[in-house]
């Protein structure tokens, strides 16, 4: 076996990184020793600017987090004229996001403001040069805390309005623009450049609520907004903490044999958390558009439960939103009469799937209540030929597996190849109004929610369906089948797709009470 090639510079700035975590521990002596032999490692050529700027910032970085900001700002302004002449952006990024922090910390909020101001200048400026779906999410994970920190000082500054706008702003960045990738590409024309979606007040109309979340590290905003008007509320939370008992109630509600009472005990813990500081604004007669960070991305905010003793979801009908300003790029839902155009793709056939319960009656009834339903198997049917049926239907109903696959869902579609968020081009769907995944983790994602690229519901989204309704979990066949024609039974009635959602799940609430059994689906979208 040959030996592995050294690289003296990567290994030289690997001792010069480590000569700066020892300073900050303070031990020196241990420090330059790591120092002398990066150096020597090193030798007389110059670090490549990207390493050199790197240990530079470090010290800066490990004195925030020891707690002293006066100390990394002392730390920071040798670089300043670095960070201006120097070409390297994530440098910028990173050296601006330091300083934003550092002058937080300091209660400097106008010199904060302004350091993320530049990194998110610095940000926006390579959105243009994204590729591909890896690419963003890199962007995202690289650019959050320029947005969130930015956000962050505007609340502390009690400009809650200005917070909420430069907050929808970044919520719908990536989705935006990925629409306007698409426009370009689909006309033929090389990539322009991605103009600033209008920063206008996330108001919601008069006849709606929507509930915005924004976690921080050290708590969580919640704005109402309503017949017009916004209010904030600040809660002080331990977010880690928070994001713990999130993911232990999350789970909970994906199983159906957890103990209920441990369920209600956590529910109750985070409806005091999350809704009663606003329950107040909300009016149980229409539709509650409820934004979510990713701390609260997969949790049902159905399942939370009122002291009283009520679901949230048997009160309220919950529409889950990508934004207010994605939200205005999705067609305007269409009034259901039962004569639309319904594409049914029954992957339930697929070799070794295993039986679903259920998904005859489901079969049955979707084909009764919408005479214009085409039924395809997917093992019989190349998907070629079934792309060329989803361009011109209404109403897309998918029924067979689902299976998490890295941040989004791949479906079973002819047992060798599934189905995954690529393969639901938007011109495929410039017709459909509603699209539902009755199958497991058909809206599962990671950290970005919706936001991640290969998320099943942002695929639908993107491409302006207005209503996705899709599983958070592994879900039970035979309740899912009960919810989906219940669904559509309300659909046909004269209710919006909202409301049938809303009576379907309390027609499954009723039968068994357990969330696992009937809060597992969530509708994504718009309302109005």
């Amino acid at each position: 076996m040959k030996d592995i090639q050294k690289n003296p510079i990567i290994e030289g700035t690997l001792h010069l990184q480590l000569a700066n975590l020892l300073s900050a521990r303070k031990a020196i002596a241990e420090a330059e020793q790591e120092k002398r032999k990066g150096l020597l490692l090193i030798g007389p050529k110059k670090l490549p600017p990207q390493f050199d700027l790197a240990i530079k910032l470090e010290p800066a970085e490990f004195e925030l987090e020891d707690g002293d900001a006066r100390l990394a700002l002392a730390a920071l302004e040798p670089l300043r004229a670095e960070s201006s002449k120097n070409p390297d952006k994530f440098f910028s990024l990173r050296f601006n996001q330091t300083l934003g922090r550092t002058y937080y910390k300091l209660r400097q909020y106008d010199a904060a403001g302004a350091a993320y101001e530049a990194a998110i200048k610095t940000a926006e400026s390579t959105l243009d040069d994204i590729k591909d779906g890896a690419e963003r999410l890199l962007w995202l994970r690289a650019t959050d805390e320029s947005y969130r920190g930015l956000v962050r000082v505007l609340i502390e500054q009690k400009r809650d309005a200005e917070a909420l706008d430069r907050w929808e702003l970044y919520r719908s960045r990536p989705i935006l623009q990925v629409q306007l990738l698409a426009d370009a590409q689909g006309a033929g024309k090389r990539q322009a450049k991605i103009a600033q979606p209008p920063a206008q007040p996330a108001s919601a109309a008069a006849s709606e609520t929507r509930i915005i979340y924004a976690a921080f590290k050290d708590g969580m905003q919640i704005w109402v907004s309503r017949n017009g008007d916004v209010r904030s509320q600040w809660v002080e939370v331990g977010i880690k903490d928070l994001e713990n008992v999130t993911q232990e109630f999350t789970q909970k509600c994906a199983i159906a044999d957890s103990g209920i009472k441990d369920l209600h005990q956590l529910g109750i813990k985070l409806f005091s958390i999350f809704l009663q500081p606003v329950i107040s604004d909300i009016s149980s007669s229409r539709p509650v558009i409820i934004e979510s960070d990713r701390i609260a991305y997969s949790m049902p905010m159905e399942a939370l439960r009122s002291p009283e003793g009520w679901y949230f979801g048997e009160k309220y009908s919950v529409i889950y939103s990508p934004g207010a300003l994605v939200e205005k790029t999705l067609r305007v839902p269409a009034h259901v009469t039962g004569q639309e155009s319904l594409l049914l793709l029954d992957a339930s056939h697929v070799s070794d799937a295993g039986y679903l319960p259920g998904l005859e009656a489901q079969r049955a009834a979707i084909a009764r209540l919408f005479p214009r339903t085409r039924i395809i198997d997917s093992v019989k049917t190349n998907w070629n030929q079934v792309r060329a049926q989803l361009a011109s239907t209404q109403i897309f109903h998918y029924m067979g597996h689902g299976k998490p696959n890295g941040s989004g869902t791949s479906l079973d579609y002819d047992g060798t190849q599934p189905l995954r968020a690529k393969d639901f081009e938007p011109h495929l769907l410039k017709h459909t109004g509603i699209a539902v995944l009755a199958a497991c983790s058909g809206a599962a994602g990671r950290d970005n929610g919706v936001a991640d690229t290969n998320n099943l519901t942002r695929a639908l989204l993107s491409a302006g369906v207005p209503v996705v309704i899709a599983s958070r979990w592994n879900v039970d066949s035979a309740s899912t089948s009960q919810l989906m024609v219940s669904f559509y039974e309300h659909l046909t009635k004269n209710e919006s797709a909202t409301q049938a959602m809303y009576n379907a799940r309390v027609d499954v609430l009723r039968m068994n009470a357990h969330p696992y059994f009937w809060s597992g689906f969530s509708l994504a979208g718009r309302a109005s």
